[in-house]
């Protein structure tokens, strides 16, 4: 599995851990939880799809900047629309892109 996939696994995985351990602070929170992770984890995702489909330097970066700005969008509308619980959800949002940061310095002894 490339490198980018992995990326966006343990960005996943870091997001569902963090609704189940939201579980006994309350429903609501977990909820928020899972919703910062489509958040957060979408967009990620597109960006590792087209990132090993596309060679050309100038359009991974203009993925890159589309990457950015879905995940303004998504958030803007999550928070408006959604008002999700704010612990859940900036709780899980931060931690999932930490693991996005994190993943390639976990994925070091991997083949």
């Amino acid at each position: 599995m490339p490198l980018t996939y992995r990326m966006v696994v343990t960005q996943g995985c870091a997001v569902l851990v963090t609704a189940v351990a939201l579980v006994p602070v309350g429903r609501e929170e977990a909820w928020s939880a899972l919703l910062a992770g489509a958040v957060s984890v979408t967009p990620n995702a597109l960006f590792a799809w087209q990132s090993e489909r596309l060679r050309s330097p100038g359009r991974l970066v203009a993925f890159g900047v589309l990457r950015f700005v879905l995940t303004l969008v998504l958030l803007g509308m999550a928070i408006a629309l959604l008002r999700p619980a704010p612990l859940g959800f900036f709780g899980a949002f931060v931690l999932g892109q930490l693991a996005f940061v994190l993943a390639p310095l976990l994925d070091r002894g991997a083949p």
